[in-house]
């Protein structure tokens, strides 16, 4: 007979009624009180397969999903050092602004009447930089200067007071000695890879062990519930000989102290009986947990 275990929802695990069910309404009623969780797997009373038991490990199992954010983890940090060759964009852009008195040699330069500079000054640069597998650096760029000043306004006869210079920068940058080679430039790249399957296969192992976990513990379930069967059957069996005994004695064919002999074993059977039911209980409640459900009364 197979171990009919409680109906599981993604939010609440429900206890109630007898050994491994549950109710519709009740898991409405648990569903309801958390608008933000995902919809019930499963609902109202429900025998599972060791198969479906072990599917619903693989993705309600705290340890297992807290395995698989490590796995998740590593392979962004994988893919972000896959990055490692893809050219880059930079650009800058600078201002300034000056406002001094000007050198003797600067006055006898140019427009010697001009005793203080009044500058304006910007910069802009934007350009594409590039990684190499000798773990240099290739960039190129367009730069852009404009100055305006009242020198230039007065070299001009005030027609204008603004220059521009523009040019393209190349530039490389190439260590010869230290950090320089494939090898040193890719062991990020090559680490960041490894610490992505080792959690893989660390999250394969936790699988394996959670999903064996949680197999063992729907035995221990199932066999709690057919000792459960047993003891109700030996309840049963005990309570209809104490009414045979008790006819016997309103009969006369047996003597009164009999009653006492046999209420004694009804006790021990109902005792018996108490803790099998708690044994499915614990078993009950060792499942739950293992899908990361709680148990509601």
């Amino acid at each position: 007979m197979k171990a009919a275990l409680l109906a599981l929802c993604a939010v609440a695990g429900l206890i109630t009624g007898g050994p491994a069910t549950a109710q519709a309404p009740q898991a409405q009623r648990a569903l309801a009180a958390s608008d933000d969780g995902p919809p019930p797997y499963l609902t109202g009373q429900v025998a599972l397969e060791p198969r479906q038991l072990a599917q619903l490990v693989a993705t309600r199992n705290a340890e297992i999903r807290y395995s698989r954010l490590g796995v998740d983890v590593a392979g962004q940090l994988s893919r972000a050092e896959a990055a490692l060759y893809e050219t880059v964009f930079f650009g800058s852009l600078k201002g300034e602004d000056r406002e001094r008195q000007r050198t003797a040699e600067e006055r006898i330069s140019s427009a010697a009447a001009l005793t203080v500079l009044d500058e304006t000054a910007a910069t802009a640069e934007a350009g594409l930089r590039q990684r190499l597998p000798t773990a240099g650096e290739l960039a190129v760029s367009y730069r852009i200067f404009r100055r305006s000043n009242n020198i230039i306004r007065a070299a001009t006869g005030n027609l204008q007071d603004t220059e521009y210079n523009g040019a393209v920068v190349i530039s490389v940058k190439q260590p010869l000695l230290r950090n320089s080679g494939r090898g040193v430039l890719e062991t990020d790249r090559r680490v960041a890879e490894l610490e992505e399957q080792v959690q893989w296969t660390q999250f394969h192992q936790q699988v394996l062990k959670s999903t064996a976990d949680a197999l063992n513990l729907y035995w221990q379930l199932h066999r709690a519930q057919e000792a459960k069967r047993l003891r109700e059957e030996s309840l049963q069996n005990v309570r209809r000989m104490a009414g045979d005994v008790d006819a016997r004695i309103e009969a006369g064919r047996a003597p009164p102290a009999s009653r006492l002999e046999v209420q004694g074993t009804v006790v021990s059977r109902e005792a018996e009986m108490t803790r099998a039911e708690l044994a499915v209980r614990d078993a009950e409640s060792r499942v739950m947990t293992s899908l990361s459900l709680s148990a509601v009364a």
